[in-house]
């Protein structure tokens, strides 16, 4: 397994996706999320091409594809355009959200429906050869290890896997801990995202003079990858 220093795109929204792998390259960042928001739109295959043919221009890889996809939300068949996009990027990963609530928020059934849908999207997903992977955040049905964790059990998909990131509210053990049982349910990649807010309000307050010092304060990722 290959590590490779990234980042992801929606932490920078201000500037051009060709701004971005340029700062990448003059940073020594080779590896990038594209969000789906700004900068790598899914019905925007021209868009989506300039940006492929760009970034392996410069020696830059896609790793996954940051949607804003919302399983139990947003129609599967509108699942197929972001799968389209992301190949163009060149990845096979895909990050999804589950629902737009807390998982202690849902009654049973809808539940119930909420991972049946989930079956269905792992479903299309196998016939595509993509991996889906779930965003680990509040306000979604993944917000803590014991939910991310009974979806996966639920699901029980090679392409249906799990984003993990430390959580700010917790304590350092409580994050080893979880990081210890999530990696065991995807086998794919994962990502840890620095939590430093009170360095971060610190050194917000003035203007980062580089895409190294905005990247280690805002959005440093360590990608742990296969085939990268």
């Amino acid at each position: 397994m290959n590590n490779k220093l990234g980042l992801v795109s929606v932490s920078f929204r201000e500037l051009t996706p060709f701004q971005i792998i340029d700062l990448m390259k003059s940073v020594g960042i080779s590896v990038v999320e594209w969000g789906s928001d700004v900068h790598a739109p899914c019905k925007g295959d021209l868009q989506l091409m300039e940006i492929a043919e760009y970034q392996k221009k410069n020696g830059i890889k896609c790793s996954s594809y940051g949607t804003y996809f919302r399983a139990g939300i947003t129609p599967i068949e509108e699942l197929e355009s972001y799968i389209n996009a992301a190949k163009i990027l060149g990845t096979d990963v895909l990050r999804i959200w589950c629902g737009d609530k807390d998982s202690e928020k849902y009654p049973p059934e809808e539940k119930e429906s909420l991972f049946e849908n989930c079956r269905k999207l792992a479903a299309v997903a196998e016939e595509n050869d993509v991996i889906l992977c779930c965003e680990c955040h509040g306000w979604s049905y993944t917000n803590t290890l014991a939910s991310a964790l009974e979806l996966m059990k639920a699901v029980n998909s090679k392409n249906f896997k799990m984003y993990w990131q430390p959580n700010q509210l917790c304590s350092f053990e409580e994050k080893i801990f979880s990081h210890g049982n999530i990696q065991r349910t995807k086998k794919y990649w994962m990502y840890f995202k620095d939590d430093g807010f009170s360095v971060g309000k610190k050194i917000h307050s003035k203007p980062c003079k580089s895409l190294w010092e905005s990247a280690q304060i805002r959005c440093f990722f360590v990608l742990f990858s296969q085939g990268f």
